[in-house]
């Protein structure tokens, strides 16, 4: 008895030594996606565009997997897509310092300054997303202002606007 009583207890106290190691099957990282303000607010930096963190289940460079993500929409009421519905990427890829994505043509409904914005909002997603200097749109079997394709920066667009409605 005292034989059962001490092999009992060995095992009881060896136990813990031979534990597992769990690790998080699907780790939590998240990204930050740009929308259009739900409520615009003049004369501050958010103005028209906003951020909108989403914490998301896929590898941080998993560009396709984020742009689908992304084109499905804010999760928040703060934030509205400045996409046409159904707008969502053809292809995606990076060559150097430049990222090139084709939208489906769902996007050449946009003109003037909903494109612009939309084109905005895209260009601060995938330049924060991927860390390239300059995004390259084209709209599958459309033209975008004219041309086949823009190639856009940051630097492109002005965030701040300053100037209220009603003054000239």
């Amino acid at each position: 008895m005292r034989k059962l009583i001490c092999f009992a207890v060995a095992i009881i106290t060896a136990f813990p030594l031979f534990g597992c190691s769990v690790s998080p099957v699907n780790e939590e990282s998240s990204v930050v996606f740009y929308y259009i303000h739900n409520e615009i607010e003049y004369g501050t930096d958010s103005g028209v565009i906003t951020s909108a963190v989403a914490n998301v289940n896929v590898k941080l460079d998993n560009y396709d997997a984020l742009l689908t993500l992304y084109f499905n929409g804010p999760t928040n009421y703060e934030c509205i897509s400045p996409f046409a519905a159904g707008t969502t990427f053809v292809e995606f890829g990076i060559d150097g310092n430049k990222a090139l994505i084709t939208l489906s043509p769902h996007m050449s409904t946009l003109d003037n300054s909903t494109l612009t914005v939309a084109l905005a909002c895209l260009t601060r997603t995938i330049v924060e997303m991927t860390g390239v200097d300059t995004v390259q749109i084209r709209i599958q079997n459309n033209k975008i202002y004219g041309e086949e394709s823009v190639t856009l920066s940051l630097n492109n667009f002005a965030y701040y606007d300053d100037v209220m409605p009603g003054e000239s």
